[in-house]
C-alpha cells in the first residue's frame, strides 16, 4: 500500500480522466457514464472509486484499448486517422493469429486491474481468419467490461463470426455515398438485427465529416506547451496494442512503423518483460505528463469537413466476401 500511495501522485491525472475518456468514447450510450460526467460530485465519486481500486490492487485500469488486429484494409481512405494508406508491404501488420492474441491478452490481463472498453480494430478486422476465436476469448475475461468491433462493411461475416459477435458491439462505418466501392452495409444491418447483434451506427446526411491529418515534424517546444497540447488531444485517449507493444495512439504507430522515428521511449513492449515488470511499466506509462510522440504531432491546422471515406486509390483486387470462412 505504501508503494501505491507514492505512485498515486503520478497516476492522479489518469485516474481523474478515466470517466471523461469513457464519456468521450461512449458510443454505447451508457446513461450512468454521461450522468456522472455532467456532475461535479459524480466526477469526484468516480475518481475516488478508481483511486481506491488502484490503491488496493496496485494495478492500472485502462479506460479504452484498441487491439490492432491488422493494418491490412479493404479500403484506402485518404483521411484515415490510422494512416492506413501509408503502410507498405514492409510495414504492414499481417492479421494476428489467435495464439498470438491469447498470449498478448493473458500477459496484459495479469498486469492490469481491468479494461473498461476493448476494441478490435484495423485496418479491417474482418480480414483476420481467427477473429471469431479472439472475440470469444475476450468475452470470457471478466476484466474486460465492454467489447466492440469496427468494420467498414466490405466483407460479410461467416456464421462462426456472427455467433461470436453476440453480446458485443459492432461499429458499422457508413461509406455508401462513395462510388466504386462494393459494400454490404444494408445487408449487414439486416443480418445483425436478425441475429440480435448490437450496432453502433453513424448514419449522417453530411458526407464531409472527416478531418485532415495532423502535420508530423519535430519542433523545439517547452515542456508546458507540449503538456497543454497533450491535455486537449483526443486521440491520446485511444491507446493501441499493436504487435505486442502498447502505443499512446495510432499516430505513434504510424511514426514507428512507417516513418521509422524512434518512439520507444514511451512504448511498452508487453512481450519482453514478466508480469511484475509489466505492471510497473504500465503504471509508469499512464503516469507520464506527456509523451515523446507529442513533440512531433501538430494538429493546430487540422480541419473538419473532408469527404468521409474518400479513396486515395482504387483497389484492383476485391476483398473476400466472407470473413472467417464458411457461408453466411
Amino acid at each position: 500500500m505504501l508503494r501505491e500511495l507514492k505512485q498515486l501522485k503520478g497516476m492522479k491525472r489518469h485516474l481523474k480522466e478515466t470517466l471523461f475518456t469513457l464519456h468521450f468514447v461512449n458510443i454505447f450510450k451508457y446513461k450512468s457514464v454521461d450522468f456522472l460526467e455532467k456532475r461535479k460530485w459524480g466526477k469526484r465519486l468516480y475518481y475516488n472509486k478508481e483511486r481506491l481500486r488502484f490503491l488496493l490492487t496496485g494495478k492500472v485500469s485502462i479506460p479504452f484499448l484498441s487491439y490492432f488486429v491488422t493494418s491490412r484494409c479493404t479500403l484506402n481512405c485518404t483521411y484515415c486517422n490510422a494512416f492506413m494508406p501509408s503502410y507498405t508491404k514492409d510495414t504492414h501488420l499481417l492479421p494476428v493469429s489467435f495464439e498470438q492474441f491469447k498470449e498478448d491478452m493473458d500477459k496484459l490481463l495479469k498486469s492490469v486491474d481491468k479494461i473498461h472498453v476493448f476494441q478490435f480494430i484495423g485496418g479491417e478486422p474482418f480480414l483476420a481468419k481467427d477473429l471469431s476465436k479472439m472475440i470469444k476469448y475476450a468475452k470470457s475475461k471478466k476484466q474486460i467490461e465492454t467489447i466492440y468491433v469496427t468494420t467498414n462493411a466490405t466483407i460479410k461475416p461467416s456464421e462462426k463470426l456472427l455467433d461470436s459477435l453476440k453480446g458485443v458491439y459492432v461499429q458499422l462505418s457508413d461509406y455508401r455515398h462513395i462510388k466504386g466501392i462494393k459494400l454490404y452495409y444494408d445487408e449487414l444491418k439486416e443480418l445483425f438485427n436478425k441475429h440480435k447483434i448490437n450496432m453502433c451506427l453513424y448514419e449522417e446526411e453530411n458526407d464531409s465529416t472527416f478531418y485532415t491529418l495532423q502535420e508530423i515534424y519535430e519542433k523545439e517546444e517547452d515542456r508546458k506547451t507540449i503538456e497543454d497540447r497533450n491535455i486537449y488531444c483526443l486521440t491520446r485517449r485511444c491507446n493501441h496494442l499493436c504487435d505486442g507493444k502498447l502505443y499512446l495512439c495510432p499516430t505513434q504507430i504510424h511514426m514507428d512503423r512507417n516513418l521509422k522515428l524512434d518512439m520507444y521511449d514511451n512504448v511498452v513492449d508487453i512481450r519482453s518483460c514478466n508480469s511484475n515488470e509489466l505492471t510497473q511499466k504500465l503504471i509508469d506509462f499512464y503516469s507520464l505528463p506527456y509523451y515523446k510522440v507529442c513533440r512531433y504531432c501538430h494538429f493546430e491546422n487540422v480541419k473538419r469537413g473532408q469527404p468521409r471515406g474518400e479513396q486515395t486509390i482504387i483497389h484492383i483486387s476485391q476483398p473476400p466476401e466472407i470473413a472467417g470462412g464458411g457461408a453466411v
